[in-house]
């Protein structure tokens, strides 16, 4: 009987001292489960970028389509710079961004969804904001 009482007054005693604040308990918010990692934007197939600090104009060189996303590992914009015609695959595009259609006059690029629904088409030259989040896709020409 006496381990037995031992063993509550030990609990006892710890959930006394807990209570006090005299131990110190990590905080849910400390836990490895609660916390999300910031993934930087990608795209496929590859196409160069160079980041810009918040409130500084990229440049968008001609024949370009450039993309303009928040890349929140860096706490930059991340500026893709798409010359070679094709579809690219967007990764981790989120929240509002900037697209700056820069290529010879009336070449259409165009923003799709996730089913491959088109969102938006842009004619060049033309600048404009989008929320990257349903854009899943771009084709340039």
């Amino acid at each position: 009987m006496r381990v037995k009482y031992s063993a509550l007054g030990a609990a006892t005693a710890l959930a006394s001292v807990i209570a006090m604040g005299a131990v110190a308990v990590p905080a849910q918010a400390d836990t490895p489960t609660s916390r999300v990692a910031a993934v930087s934007p990608s795209i496929s197939p590859a196409a160069p970028y160079k980041y810009y600090p918040d409130g500084t104009p990229s440049q968008c060189g001609y024949e370009n389509l450039c993309l303009s996303v928040w890349d929140y590992t860096k706490n930059q914009w991340k500026v893709y710079s798409l010359k070679t015609c094709n579809k690219y695959s967007l990764s981790n595009f989120e929240g509002d961004g900037f697209f700056d259609n820069n290529q010879t006059k009336g070449t259409v690029a165009t923003f799709y969804g996730s089913s491959g629904n088109v969102l938006r088409k842009s004619t060049a030259r033309e600048q404009g904001s989008i929320g990257w989040s349903p854009v899943w896709s771009v084709r340039n020409c």
